[in-house]
């Protein structure tokens, strides 16, 4: 489990390795958009992350920020995701509040959601499906990770089957 998971590492870094933010917008900033900030407020947020490269950002950012995926735009979406993925890797089978968030922001619940993958180019979708099939597929089927489990297999079923 643990070879799987590092081979689907090594094509998230190849397949993200040169995104960038950007203009996407920033945990801060998806944070303050949740609590809904004024634009002034949202634009200072943004302003608190500094990285340029998103495998700088650190798992206690991402564990504090597991909630707000859905709040960025696909450049920010682009961005974060690889990130998250990658710690929920690193992490498995242990699991965490952001290795549910990759999980639950890739579920497409609504006809608008799949925006947020628009820019994701084929390698990159590629790796977004082969993580979540590892997700259905190697998660101790038990009630803690059942909506984990549930999650990912529907979203493969639904948009990111066709991609593997």
């Amino acid at each position: 489990m643990e070879q799987k998971a590092d081979q689907i590492i090594a094509a998230i870094s190849e397949a993200f390795g040169k995104v960038r933010r950007g203009e996407g917008i920033s945990l801060h900033a998806a944070d303050a958009l949740d609590s809904y900030a004024s634009g002034p407020e949202v634009e200072r947020a943004n302003s608190l992350d500094t990285d340029t490269r998103w495998q700088e950002i650190g798992p206690e950012l991402l564990e504090r920020f597991n909630l707000v995926l859905i709040y960025t735009n696909a450049e920010g979406f682009r961005y974060y995701i690889p990130a998250y993925m990658t710690l929920t890797l690193r992490t498995f089978p242990q699991g965490s509040l952001a290795a549910d968030a990759a999980v639950s922001c890739l579920f497409p619940v609504t006809a608008e959601a799949p925006e947020r993958y628009l820019l994701l180019d084929d390698n990159q979708r590629n790796s977004v499906a082969r993580f979540l099939w590892f997700v259905a597929t190697e998660t101790p089927d038990d009630e803690i990770n059942q909506l984990k489990i549930y999650n990912a297999t529907r979203a493969l079923e639904e948009f990111w089957f066709r991609y593997l």
